[in-house]
């Protein structure tokens, strides 16, 4: 709709305790924007797996990929859950009530709305996409086979460059981190 390069969305990142919920541990907040790899979230959930886990490790950092396809299947199903319980409607269903005969203030609540559900539609997608990756890399495909090639389900051509781009600066930690060490 509109490419403002300034749209976010802000949540806070909590570990919950099931057993006992007065000891959930607010991990921190976090800024999603579209097209764009949080690093911040990532880096939470990192630490809260590699707590839970009882390794001693970096949590700046990838360092090991099954953990890491771990944190990102953590990081994509909580911002899934997120989407549901916060939206009811889609972007679709959204684009479909711009174009009817509302206010002002409503037209730009829809907007609003709809953008926070691109932002973290893209982020899921992100997300999607690097645990595809990193199992290709975790069967034993070259690093670069696994990241050059098109993931069909979550990617269509014009696409592939874009998520390529988004997603470059964390694969080259993953690299680095994972391969060179």
């Amino acid at each position: 709709m509109f490419d403002n390069k300034y749209n976010s969305v802000k949540f806070r990142v909590v570990c919950v305790n099931k057993k006992n919920p007065s000891e959930n541990e607010v991990l921190g907040d976090v800024k999603l924007k579209k097209n764009k790899l949080s690093f911040p979230l990532l880096k939470h959930v990192r630490s809260a797996a590699i707590k839970f886990s009882g390794k001693e490790m970096n949590a700046d950092w990838p360092t090991d990929c099954k953990l890491e396809i771990r944190v990102l299947g953590l990081c994509s199903k909580m911002l899934k859950n997120y989407y549901k319980s916060r939206y009811t409607t889609t972007v679709r269903e959204d684009k479909k009530l711009l174009s009817d005969n509302i206010t002002e203030h409503k037209k730009y609540a829809v907007i609003l709305r709809m953008e926070a559900k691109e932002i973290l539609i893209s982020n899921i997608t992100l997300l999607e996409l690097l645990i595809k990756i990193l199992n290709r890399v975790a069967e034993g495909k070259s690093f670069k086979k696994a990241y050059m090639e098109k993931v069909s389900e979550l990617e269509v051509d014009n696409e592939f460059y874009v998520n390529r781009i988004a997603i470059r600066r964390y694969l080259r930690s993953c690299y680095y981190y994972m391969c060179k060490s």
